[in-house]
């Protein structure tokens, strides 16, 4: 959203090009939420839309944890005025799975968990207050970006196999 693309920018944005130049059938909402200002890439497909929000990340992503709302994805439904049967996370972050909807979720690895003295004390703070343990676990599906990865889910936090699906970042 900001210009230079992290890894985990630089997946994401392929895999979406990717899809969005194989799939024209399918409806994808991008949503993200920046108070500052945004760079995101022009995807012009017309099944392809973008959803901003503008609320101050501390301020929106404080209530989800202590309030557990706003649900983004009840607020794109209202702001798009669609239903989204399908929600994808590239990365971990703050959401808030709607009953019934279905998620699908990136998992790049587990190092805060085998590792957490690597890990500055905010930096702990905010992936306990994510829970992307709770995520992965309510997810439909898991997409883990390597064998290692996958077994680091099974072995730390129980999650089933078949529920994983390892595919390797390409280049």
């Amino acid at each position: 959203m900001y210009g230079n693309y992290t890894g985990v920018g630089e997946y994401t944005f392929h895999l979406l090009d990717h899809i969005f130049k194989l799939d024209r059938k399918n409806q994808y909402y991008l949503f993200c939420n920046s108070n500052k200002e945004i760079n995101l890439p022009e995807w012009k497909y017309n099944n392809v839309h973008k959803i901003v929000f503008r609320y101050p990340n501390k301020l929106l992503h404080g209530s989800m944890w202590a309030l557990k709302r706003p649900s983004f994805q009840k607020m794109v439904e209202k702001k798009a005025g669609v239903k989204i049967d399908h929600v994808f996370l590239p990365n971990q972050n703050f959401f808030i799975p709607k009953k019934g909807g279905r998620l699908t979720i990136t998992v790049h690895d587990l190092s805060f968990v085998r590792f957490p003295y690597f890990f500055p004390r905010f930096h702990r703070f905010w992936h306990k207050a994510v829970n992307l343990k709770g995520l992965v676990q309510k997810a439909d599906n898991v997409i883990a970006i390597s064998k290692h990865t996958a077994q680091d889910l099974q072995e730390l936090w129980q999650i089933s196999p078949e529920k994983i699906k390892t595919i390797s970042p390409g280049i």
